[in-house]
């Protein structure tokens, strides 16, 4: 079936006479003709700016506030009694949750959690709820510590601690908190001694943490420039990580637009092939975003999206595309890409009944036209089977 669809797609489906406005980026590509790889300037990326404070003034307090409502201000002063007192509770969970919702605005909460992480008489759970609470602050400073402790752990055979750590970068984080995961997955700047060093356990966590920060967009363009500015400087190891073991969805997207609009075609598919061999969800938003910066790869994303929605079946759900393409301000690239990822998941009777309601909804005359296109496609492919 996946050679009917692309034989679908060159016989007209799809036109290249179809044109959508193109969405430029940012970051610019060098080609080298002798290469089937993409050269590159090295890009410079903006850390995300600390949240804004908020306005209240009100005295400090150590007492934790139900779930649902929010801790008005927290301070170094209080922050160890409140995540405590949190942890102690009939609802730990809960409570904790409510006070690391307020982390983002406490800039001197992070020393006292420092120093309670690094306490040995501390329980357990409670140094796991501090080194999440400086995770979640999206301080590159306080995430570096929290790596710190993990190769200091590792170093020693504390793997009890080890473990300890590693489950708390597995919360969000902000760019600048990523930026110091990058650094010792990739073995740069302060973590240059760890380049070959790395643990493969290590390793995982935090291309896993990386890839479920909150920003998937922002860090794919960041996650771009590494790989431009690895290859530009010919740094081999660091260009594999990214894009062999990272593989971040939102940076292959990126690299595939920036290398079609400078000129090279064959590696744009490349980026987009390693793409689709992605197992988790984020290669749909992924896809979807190259198809809307870039119109002109709309035949190549929609085919590798109806391909990766056969070969993923527990992950190729039909909300995934459903949000897209019933969402009108969307451009006609976006909504005709998640179409096709549509067409390919598991129950093609719901995708039939998807498309078509899809359809009456109105619209751009373009996408009714593909959407009615698929049903019938799908249509004919339920009848031959």
């Amino acid at each position: 079936m996946a050679s009917a669809v692309i034989c679908f797609l060159k016989q007209g489906a799809l036109t290249d006479s179809q044109t959508m406005p193109t969405e430029k980026v940012v970051l610019r590509v060098e080609t080298d003709s002798q290469s089937n790889r993409p050269l590159a300037e090295e890009a410079s990326a903006t850390e995300d700016s600390a949240g804004e404070k908020h306005p209240e003034q009100l005295e400090p307090t150590t007492e934790v506030a139900p779930p649902g409502e929010s801790i008005r201000q927290l301070s170094g002063a209080n922050i160890v009694a409140a995540l405590t007192k949190a942890a102690a509770g009939e609802d730990p969970a809960a409570a904790v949750a409510a006070v690391l919702e307020e982390m983002h605005n406490c800039d001197d909460c992070i020393e006292p959690l420092k120093e309670l992480v690094v306490n040995q008489n501390t329980n357990g759970q409670l140094r796991v709820y501090a080194a999440e609470a400086l995770v979640r602050s999206g301080s590159k400073d306080a995430v570096e510590f929290v790596l710190d402790q993990v190769l200091k752990a590792s170093s020693a055979g504390d793997s009890n601690f080890v473990g300890t750590l590693k489950k708390s970068l597995q919360s969000p984080t902000s760019l600048a908190g990523a930026e110091a995961m990058f650094d010792l997955l990739l073995g740069s700047g302060r973590y240059a001694a760890w380049r070959d060093a790395l643990p493969e356990d290590l390793r995982a966590t935090l291309r896993n943490a990386i890839r479920i920060a909150p920003d998937q967009e922002e860090i794919g363009n960041f996650a771009a420039g590494l790989y431009l500015a690895s290859q530009a400087n010919g740094h081999n190891a660091a260009l594999w990580e990214l894009y062999d073991g990272l593989a971040h969805p939102n940076m292959l997207s990126t690299l595939a637009v920036k290398a079609f609009q400078d000129g090279s075609p064959q590696n744009a598919v490349q980026f987009l092939d390693r793409l689709g061999q992605n197992g988790d969800q984020g290669t749909v938003q992924a896809f979807v975003q190259a198809s809307s910066q870039e119109p002109a790869l709309l035949k190549d994303t929609a085919e590798r999206l109806y391909a990766w929605s056969l070969q993923h079946k527990e992950q190729a759900q039909p909300g995934l595309f459903l949000e897209y393409i019933t969402d009108s301000t969307l451009s006609p690239a976006q909504r005709i890409a998640a179409a096709y990822g549509l067409a390919g998941v598991a129950d093609a009777q719901l995708a039939i009944r998807a498309l078509e309601k899809a359809a009456n909804l109105g619209g751009d005359s373009t996408v009714n036209a593909s959407l009615t296109a698929l049903q019938g496609f799908l249509a004919r492919s339920q009848h031959n089977n």
